[in-house]
């Protein structure tokens, strides 16, 4: 359906200068000729006049609209040229089938205005809202960042305090440079659990001490 409406109106566009160029055209080719009784300069004169007209009342036109939507009072100036342009129109034209046809060009210049208008704003309101996605998509994009950069800094914390932690023993305690582990007070052996070295205590140490206090007796 949109398609229907941008064909008429790009029809309108086209059709409704030819009309009133036509129409302009002929009056003045007509007047002038009557006046001169030179055909060429007649129809140099009427094209020249017809094109004229029609360009101030389509500039006219869109003009006004264009102040208006600005909120410039300067739309009443734009607005009272195209109100001459009809009347100017009305009065080349009084007595001929064609009388009320600047009134329609008039209305199709005011339309055409207003679509454009509204093109210009759905134009800038879609920029807005691409600004707007491309605006959260960048924060979005930070907040990533951020929270990537935080686990990395709480990782990187976590590893230097198992870098940073003390062998530990129950009967001894020994710096380590990398991991956690315990070391045997005695023998210096290192142990991945507890449990290990107070098997390695019961298991080696107990049963020296008790070999000794016997060489002992």
């Amino acid at each position: 359906m949109n398609r229907f409406y941008n064909t008429l109106a790009a029809l309108a566009v086209i059709l409704t200068p030819v009309a009133m160029m036509t129409a302009f055209g002929w009056s003045a080719y007509t007047a002038i000729l009557a006046q001169t009784g030179v055909p060429a300069l007649a129809a140099i004169s009427g094209l020249a006049t017809a094109a004229a007209v029609e360009a101030v009342g389509i500039v006219a036109g869109e003009t006004a609209l264009w102040f208006h939507a600005q909120k410039d009072r300067r739309w009443w100036t734009a607005g009272a040229i195209l109100a001459l342009y009809v009347a100017f129109g009305l009065v080349i034209l009084r007595g001929t089938p064609l009388a009320l046809l600047p009134v329609l060009a008039g209305a199709v210049y005011v339309l055409v205005g207003l679509r454009a208008q509204a093109a210009r704003e759905a134009t800038a309101a879609n920029g807005h809202a691409q600004d707007a996605t491309a605006w959260e998509r960048e924060q979005w994009r930070i907040q990533q960042a951020d929270r990537t950069t935080i686990k990395l800094a709480r990782q990187q914390a976590e590893a230097s305090s198992l870098q940073a932690a003390p062998l530990a023993s129950s009967n001894g305690h020994h710096p380590a440079a990398s991991v956690s582990l315990y070391q045997c007070k005695q023998c210096k052996e290192r142990f991945a659990t507890m449990q290990a070295l107070g098997g390695h205590v019961r298991a080696a140490h107990r049963e020296q001490g008790k070999t000794s206090d016997a060489s002992a007796a």
